[in-house]
């Protein structure tokens, strides 16, 4: 696998950062080179798309090896998590958590199985949860401390932190499936999501802490309670079977074209017919 390397090209891929030749306004064909293998890598894999197909004849096929030679190392996971703690987030506040679940009863009792097995000694459960989520009238925290309440921004900050989650573990070579209606309850926005609470407990009970922005200040950022999080989405990470056929299924991981969504925008000109369906 290309691991590290490719960690190090997708931070350039993400970012955009200039290289040092582009700086120079000079051309580094090696570099570029990379970055574009590195693209190209994924498409051939088919790896941006998630693990997990599903076929009406045969049912579902997640795609994991589900024994224990098919888990992720603590080591892998500790980068993974460590470059997905580095996403770029609104007013440069790290304000989204991961608990890493990894006793597989656990795991199998947050995402079901209801779409088939994705879980199991191969397979870890990485829990999403983000800041700004819940309103002033569910924090309890003990320090009286009130958080900012912008759901807009909570859920579009743990959204980037969940896509450079997902380059992280597929430079790896893992493989990624993300649930968002998962078995236990969720609850409405605004409210605490009291069934995800217990991940975020220690083993005596006492809500665990996290750093919120730069670890160099403490006018703005500091200790913050996990009791003011609320969980977003689960994510089940493990290594996919090899040469598994999908041919005839149906789902994201279908090898299938997916559209160009996008466009250059170069302006508007107002014309007669955009406004002949106005009223007074």
């Amino acid at each position: 696998m290309k691991k590290l390397f490719l960690l190090l090209l997708a931070v350039l891929c993400l970012c955009g950062c200039s290289t040092p030749a582009a700086n120079n306004d000079q051309t580094n064909a090696e570099e570029e080179y990379n970055a574009v293998e590195f693209l190209d890598w994924m498409r051939a894999e088919d790896r941006y798309k998630t693990v997990g197909a599903v076929s009406k004849s045969e049912g579902a096929k997640t795609g994991y090896i589900l024994d224990a030679s098919g888990k992720p190392t603590k080591e892998h996971m500790d980068d993974i998590l460590d470059f997905t703690s580095k996403a770029v987030a609104s007013g440069g506040e790290n304000d989204v958590y991961f608990v890493v679940v990894e006793d597989p009863e656990t795991q199998a009792s947050i995402v079901g199985t209801n779409k088939g097995v994705y879980t199991g000694e191969g397979t870890v459960v990485v829990l999403v949860y983000s800041e700004r989520l819940v309103a002033e009238e569910h924090q309890v925290s003990q320090d009286g401390t009130v958080y900012k309440y912008q759901v807009d921004r909570g859920y579009y900050d743990a959204g980037i932190a969940t896509g450079y989650l997902n380059i992280a573990a597929t430079a790896y070579g893992y493989g990624t499936h993300m649930f968002q209606g998962v078995v236990l309850k969720n609850t409405p926005v605004g409210e605490r999501s009291w069934n995800y609470d217990q991940f975020l407990k220690d083993a005596d009970g006492n809500w665990m802490t996290y750093r919120n922005g730069d670890t160099t200040s403490e006018k703005w950022y500091g200790d913050h309670p996990t009791e003011n999080l609320k969980f977003v989405c689960a994510i089940v990470v493990g290594t996919m079977e090899e040469g598994l056929n999908i041919d005839g299924f149906t789902g994201p991981t279908t090898r299938s074209e997916y559209p160009a969504n996008y466009a250059y925008w170069s302006g508007y000109t107002e014309t007669e017919d955009s406004t002949s369906g106005a009223t007074e």
